[in-house]
This record gives structure tokens, sequence and C-alpha cells, in this order.
């Protein structure tokens, strides 16, 4: 499906008490990130009313079509199982020893210090419950849509891969039949590359639909475990069940080498010089 016919699907939801990035950080991003959405539809969820004006704004700099919604967080999909997630981080029980200095890039590690033991975990419950609804805001969506819509969650601060990450420009690239589209993480689970990040995710319409009732299915799964997960956790496992669900755009540039490097680098450049962006 061609990249002008995409639905973007956004939101932001302040969050004072985030230990991971202060509001200042995802302030700042929000408006490079509707620049990169120029010309472009977008539906976005904001948390409230102020946040959605602020959106609005920049949507008219920038000729992006909005449909906007204020969703309040506790009324995300997510919000009840985001509860269960946060048991499942605790009964790590990782701090009967003390914090090690660095956690290698572990989702489980860094969950649980600095997201359930430093953010809190009211704090924490929010913030799954964003990144656990991200599919299913999309797909509610899509059930709705054409069946060659094609529909992408994009995060509010994905401006922030821009030039770390090959292939990066997304607004460039077409959907593939029967996939979906996705960047790979340069965070590990149980020491394993991740194969998904969330931060961009596109796909057509009844690709959402399939994807949904399996990532419902293992997020009800991971409850039961004693691990700090998140959506890109349960992505992984989806993408390790179905692997041909799955179709992987680019890599962080950290995790190249050589000749790839170099040439993912050169054609970043060149496009760079195309796209003046």
């Amino acid at each position: 499906m061609a990249p002008e016919s995409r639905l973007y699907v956004s939101g932001y939801w302040p969050l004072p008490g985030n230990g991971k990035r202060g509001l200042s950080y995802y302030q700042a991003l929000l408006p490079q990130t509707l620049a990169l959405l120029r010309g472009q539809t977008l539906l976005f969820f904001a948390g409230d009313a102020q946040t959605l004006a602020l959106v609005q704004e920049h949507c008219a700099t920038w000729q992006i079509t909005l449909e906007g919604q204020v969703m309040p967080i506790t009324q995300l999909p997510q919000w009840d199982r985001a509860e269960a997630l946060v048991a499942s981080c605790e009964r790590m029980g990782l701090d009967a020893w003390p914090q090690p200095r660095r956690s290698a890039g572990e989702k489980g590690v860094n969950h649980y210090w600095r997201d359930l033991r430093g953010s809190g975990a009211d704090t924490y419950r929010q913030l799954l419950a964003v990144w656990l609804s991200k599919i299913a805001l999309v797909a509610q969506r899509a059930a709705t849509e054409p069946e060659q819509r094609s529909l992408a969650w994009v995060d509010s601060s994905v401006a922030r891969f821009q030039r770390m990450r090959s292939n990066w420009r997304f607004w460039r690239l077409a959907d593939r039949p029967g996939q979906l589209c996705h960047y790979a993480s340069p965070m590990r689970y149980l020491g394993q590359g991740l194969p998904v990040n969330a931060s961009y995710l596109s796909a057509p319409a009844p690709v959402w639909g399939t994807l949904a009732p399996l990532f419902d299915g293992l997020a009800q799964q991971a409850s039961l475990m004693a691990y700090g997960h998140d959506e890109e956790t349960i992505l992984g496992e989806c993408q390790r069940q179905h692997p041909d669900l799955f179709h992987c755009l680019g890599v962080p540039y950290t995790r190249l080498r050589g000749r790839a490097a170099w040439r993912w680098r050169l054609q970043d450049r060149l496009t760079g010089l195309v796209e003046r962006r």
C-alpha cells in the first residue's frame, strides 16, 4: 500500500512522574515528530485538552489532516492488563541484591529498577497502559477501514530515531501485503536482541485484525510470569511464533558493522540530500 494512503495513529499522555524521560523531553520531540508527518493524515489521542490543542497548532503548521480525541489514560484499552504486568514485574524481586550499575539493555531489569522502583507502581502502570494499548488503538480503527487502507502507529517521540537506524524515513516506505512492518530494537529480552521496536508499526488494515488477538493472548501469558514485560517483548514473542507476519524495515546503526554500516549511512546521506530532512 502506498505511503500516501496511510493513516497514522499516535498519542501522548503527559506523566510528570515518569523516570524514563521528563516532560520536557517529550514536549521537545512532539513538534519534531509532527514535522515528519507533514501533509499526512493523523488520528491523535491526547491525555488532556491542552495537549490536543498543542497538537492541533502544529498540525496546522504542517498541513496535517488531524482527527483528534481526548482519551484519559484510565480509558486506554489495556489499562486493566497494565496492573497485572506491574505485578509480574514486582515478582522479579531484584532488590534482594543491590541495583547493578548497568542493565546491558535487558528490558526486565530496566523496567524493574527505573520504572517500578524509580517512578513507582502507579506511574509504571500508566506507562504500561500506553505501551500496551498501541496495538488495540490501531486495530480498533482498522476494523472500520477498507482492506487496502494502510494504518501505522507512530510514537509521538519517534523523531528521536532520525539518523539512528537504517532506512529510518518511514514515510517513504510502502507496506507489505499481509505483514507488519517495523524496525528492530536495540534492547534485549533474556540476553537476546529484541526483533521489534514499537515506535513505528505499519500494516494494511486486515493485518491489525490478525495481530490484535495474538498480542492480547501473549500479553495475558506474560502477566503470569516474573518479568518486566512491555509491548516490545510481547511483540517479540509474536514474531517468534509467527515470523511470516513481520517484516523488518531497518536496524539501529549500533547493530551494524563493516560494509553494511557504511552502505546504510551513505544511503541515508544521499536520501537526505533529496528529501532535505
